[in-house]
């Protein structure tokens, strides 16, 4: 896919290939583009009700914003269509013009960061189990390899814990794995696929299935790991 951002006061198009993971710092516009016969997944964290977030429409030639909204984010899947639907027939949109009373924004965009290349999900696997918990800052959000084999038989992890309310994503990258979570339930999670570990589940354990099986957690909040 591509990832569209306004980096530094300019625009970038960062592509992102297949196995490849990218971490967005904070107040970074962005618009990402996948193409069609491909799947990616978007991690989030929930929102607290005093923040907004923003859409932000540019003129054609990407000088300038024409209109921007904000909103509490509770569901994209269904905040995003009425916005869009409502703005897009806007005369500032129709006549490519920025509205005469703009509205106005509750943060800037920040406008010192650079966002960082794509990292093969892979290569972070394969170097070492003992690899930073976070690629920004200030921190807000963290990620760990979990290596099953013989170094390492199993993962436990606090997800509602955390005092954020947020889900984990468990990925099996090779093998297989056992995870059990919540009210003594166990799942068997299979290469390839995902398991959402809901926050209400409190915490997990992970266990591989063969000393060749590996998984990859992954929250936004810091994680409490016993590897």
């Amino acid at each position: 896919m591509v990832l569209n951002v306004v980096e530094r006061g300019h625009f970038r198009s960062i592509i992102i290939p297949e196995g490849h993971i990218l971490l967005l710092p904070p107040r970074i516009p962005h618009s990402p583009q996948r193409f069609a016969d491909t799947i990616g997944v978007v991690l989030e964290r929930r929102r607290p009700e005093s923040e907004l977030d923003g859409l932000i429409w540019f003129n054609q030639d990407g000088g300038h914003a024409l209109h921007e909204e904000y909103f509490h984010c509770q569901d994209l899947g269904t905040q995003l269509a009425p916005i869009m639907n409502r703005v897009m027939s806007s005369a500032s949109i129709v006549n490519n013009t920025p509205d005469e009373t703009p509205l106005p924004r509750p943060y800037d965009a920040d406008t010192d960061l650079v966002v960082m290349d794509p990292i093969p999900l892979a290569s972070l696997l394969d170097k070492t189990q003992h690899l930073p918990t976070s690629f920004v800052k200030p921190v807000e959000f963290h990620l760990k390899p979990v290596v099953h084999g013989e170094a390492v038989s199993s993962l436990t992890a606090t997800t509602g814990g955390m005092n954020c309310g947020s889900e984990a994503l468990f990925w099996q990258i090779r093998g297989s794995s056992v995870v059990e979570f919540g009210d003594d339930q166990q799942l068997r999670v299979s290469e390839g696929e995902l398991l959402i570990i809901p926050a209400a589940a409190q915490s997990f354990v992970a266990r591989g299935e063969s000393v060749h099986a590996q998984g990859f957690f992954v929250t936004n909040c810091s994680p409490s790991l016993r590897l």
